[in-house]
C-alpha cells in the first residue's frame, strides 16, 4: 500500500513539473515562498505543538512543490524531527483577489527516539494576502489542516498557522 502512495506522489510531482512547461506569466509563477507556522497537533489522547520551517518554489501560477522542516516535542517525550517534501495546488482564477484556497500532497520522513519512520501527509487551507491581492502581494498568513497517515503507528491531526514571504 506505501508503495502505491509514494508512485501516486510521485506521478503528482511528475504532473506539476510538465505543467511548468505550459505556465503563464503572472502571479506567483516563479516566485520563492519562505514561511514559519506553529501548529497544535492531536495524537490519539495527546497534544503538543509543533514548528515548521518552509520553502517553496511556483512553477507555474497555481502548483508549488516545496520542502517543510518541522520539529515537535510533547512534555515527557523525544523530540521529533520531520523532513517533508510536498506539492500544492492554489486555486488562483482571473477573480482571485487576497484569499486563495490551496490542497497539497507529501511524504514524511521523521526520527524519534532513534527510530525512522514515514507517512503520507495531506492538507488543506486558506491563503491571505496581507499588502494586495495575490499578484502584487508579498506576504500571506495562512491556516492549514493537515492529516498525517501512520506515522509511527499513530495518525495525526494538526493545524497551523503561520505566515510566508515571497520573492
Amino acid at each position: 500500500m506505501k508503495k502505491l502512495i509514494v508512485a501516486l506522489a510521485c506521478v503528482a510531482l511528475a504532473l506539476g513539473m510538465v505543467a511548468a512547461a505550459f505556465a503563464e506569466e503572472g502571479g506567483l509563477n516563479g516566485k520563492t515562498e519562505l514561511s514559519v507556522s506553529a501548529s497544535w497537533v492531536e495524537v490519539d489522547s495527546d497534544s503538543f505543538t509543533q514548528l515548521t520551517l518552509g520553502v517553496g518554489k511556483f512553477i507555474t501560477p497555481n502548483v508549488e512543490p516545496g520542502l517543510d522542516v518541522q520539529y515537535q516535542k510533547a512534555s515527557g517525550s523525544d523530540a521529533a524531527y520531520v523532513l517533508l517534501p510536498n506539492v500544492s495546488y492554489n486555486f488562483i482564477s482571473e477573480t482571485t483577489t487576497n484569499l486563495v484556497p490551496f490542497v497539497g500532497v507529501g511524504w514524511a520522513f521523521a526520527r524519534s527516539s532513534g527510530e525512522d519512520d514515514n507517512a503520507l501527509v495531506l492538507g488543506a487551507g486558506l491563503r491571505f494576502f496581507l499588502d494586495g491581492d495575490y499578484n502584487s502581494s508579498s506576504t500571506t498568513l495562512f491556516l492549514k489542516y493537515q492529516y498525517t497517515n501512520d506515522l509511527f503507528d499513530n495518525n495525526i491531526n494538526q493545524i497551523s498557522l503561520g505566515i510566508s514571504k515571497f520573492f
